[in-house]
């Protein structure tokens, strides 16, 4: 029943571009596609919450570091 996902993925991405207003050719729209499902995958990963242990322990400045050399 319903849609299958690949096609609700589809549906959703088709939406996204409407919404921003833009025109995707059909040449470019499998490769657009498939960068729209993969930067839903990542940001749904980025956006977890962490425990304090995944932060950095100390930030430094590059030129600092450098500036002796």
């Amino acid at each position: 029943m319903g849609t299958e996902p690949g096609k609700a993925h589809e549906h959703e991405f088709d939406a996204v571009m409407a919404r921003c207003g833009h025109d995707v050719p059909a040449d470019l729209r499998p490769g657009a596609l498939a960068v729209y499902l993969e930067l839903t995958r990542m940001a749904a990963r980025l956006r977890q919450p962490r425990a304090a242990e995944s932060e950095p322990s100390n930030v430094f400045n590059v030129r600092a570091l450098l500036r002796d050399r």
